[in-house]
């Protein structure tokens, strides 16, 4: 029964003034004030009428309304909590919808590969068989408008982007650009204004899954974004600064990076944090997961840290076999299960082994005045000698060098992809971006590609 026109023990309307007026009871419910001060006579407490709660007397308290109507919204509730349904329902198809079409993209690019090399060897089919490698020098320049002097170089072929780092006084985050033209085709100012020299984007890494799935991080923070949309899918925070990252080939929802600290983080894309694991005492310059084992460089040497399948239980954490080493560790870049270590012998003179093929060492005269990130593609050994400017390709199969490329400028960094090789060289001051064809021993700014066949 509804009483919120009629006093429930007269049965009669309130009124506005008088002995009728609407009072309230601490229990909360109402009645006309002459009929509850007729329930207490002279006792200083009662049970309410309506719940049977204790009440007194001084709890009476007048509520002043002409009119009370108790109005049921269970309708609306009902409504707004199917409104609320909906649009989460929406938002997880829009985020499917997303995902889907980063998918689709990707099987587009891998189809265009394929055909691609179908045709190439459809074309060699009369060449001889035995010419393991053949570089054509088509070589291209392109002038990029920032600084390149703390850039990291990531080639994609499954999406056809090149990924370019910058910072400049408008932002810190990733250029895009196209594989084929070498057009810019994006970019994603991710951490807002660069106002430290020593601060830029330490590392960046693509996904293994085909998802279009890019993590990068600066400073302390870890931003993982979808490189088809440019939608940010998570952000982590770290207590230290980050130097590495390595997704897991197993688990597509798994990431790791190394951190100043010495500290392994594990985490995961739709959960958050894993977990934190001390490796060393030194920052883990990079990282890389192979089978169960993560292998950590630090310049106290390389760390090999084992998970179960689950990734919650450490077995353990050990040094890699002292007699391995050749000098300080200065990066680890991993390709399948092989691991191509690089040392640096005193100050400045470097060389190359590598875990997963035994008895490698690759001890040419080469000169590294800091870390770089050289590379493993194939059955090939591609690195840097600063010396000369020099960027040399070593077949550790037939056991030499096929090839180098030779500029009049600083290298910055490189990286590799199905066809092509891309150089970035120094560019200390922002330039108009200009594409360009030259020839190979002219000066040259920028990022340079080379197509090739191997």
């Amino acid at each position: 029964m509804d009483f919120g026109e009629e006093c429930p023990i007269c049965y009669s309307e309130y009124t506005n003034t008088g002995g009728h007026r609407i009072v309230v009871l601490k229990c909360g419910h109402l009645f006309g004030l002459q009929c509850i001060e007729v329930m207490f006579g002279r006792k200083k407490t009662i049970l309410c009428p309506l719940c049977f709660k204790p009440s007194r007397k001084t709890d009476i308290r007048s509520v002043f309304a002409s009119k009370i109507v108790a109005y049921d919204s269970e309708k609306e509730d009902s409504i707004l909590k199917d409104l609320f349904e909906e649009k989460k329902i929406k938002a997880e198809l829009q985020e499917e919808n997303s995902r889907l079409s980063s998918n689709l993209y990707y099987i587009q690019c891998e189809m265009q590969r394929l055909e691609k090399e179908i045709n190439l060897l459809k074309n060699s089919s009369n060449e001889n068989k035995s010419e393991e490698y053949r570089l054509k020098r088509k070589f291209k320049r392109i002038k990029i408008n920032f600084k390149t002097e703390r850039s990291i170089l990531l080639c994609d072929d499954f999406s056809s982007y090149l990924f370019i780092t910058f910072y400049s006084n408008e932002g810190i985050g990733i250029k895009k650009y196209d594989l084929e033209n070498l057009l810019i085709k994006d970019v994603y100012n991710l951490f807002g204004c660069c106002d430290e020299y020593s601060f830029c984007i330490s590392d960046i890494k693509v996904s293994p899954y085909k998802d279009g799935i890019v993590a990068c991080s600066y400073k302390n923070s870890i931003k993982v974004i979808n490189s088809i949309t440019g939608h940010i899918i998570n952000i982590f925070s770290v207590q230290s600064r980050v130097y590495s990252l390595c997704f897991d080939r197993k688990d597509r929802n798994i990431l790791y990076s190394g951190d100043e600290r010495g500290f392994v983080t594990v985490y995961d894309l739709t959960k958050g944090l894993v977990q934190e694991i001390m490796v060393d005492t030194k920052s883990l310059h990079s990282i890389y997961k192979s089978g169960n084992i993560i292998y950590c460089g630090s310049i106290n040497g390389i760390f090999l840290v084992t998970f179960d399948e689950k990734l919650t239980t450490l077995f353990t954490i050990k040094k890699y076999d002292e007699s391995f080493y050749q000098g300080i560790c200065t990066n680890l870049y991993g390709i399948n299960d092989l691991i191509l270590c690089t040392f640096r012998m005193n100050s400045i003179n470097s060389t190359h082994k590598i875990i997963g093929i035994e008895n490698f060492n690759l001890s040419n005269d080469i000169t590294q005045y800091r870390r770089i990130r050289d590379k493993l593609f194939k059955n090939y050994v591609i690195y840097l000698d600063e010396k000369y400017n020099k960027v040399i390709i070593y077949d550790y199969l037939s056991e030499m060098v096929v090839d180098s490329f030779k500029f009049n400028e600083r290298i910055i960094d490189f990286n590799v992809s199905d066809e092509k090789i891309f150089i970035l060289t120094e560019n200390k001051e922002p330039t108009n971006n200009i594409n360009e064809e030259s020839d190979l021993e002219e000066e040259t700014k920028g990022v340079k590609e080379v197509e090739e066949n191997i």
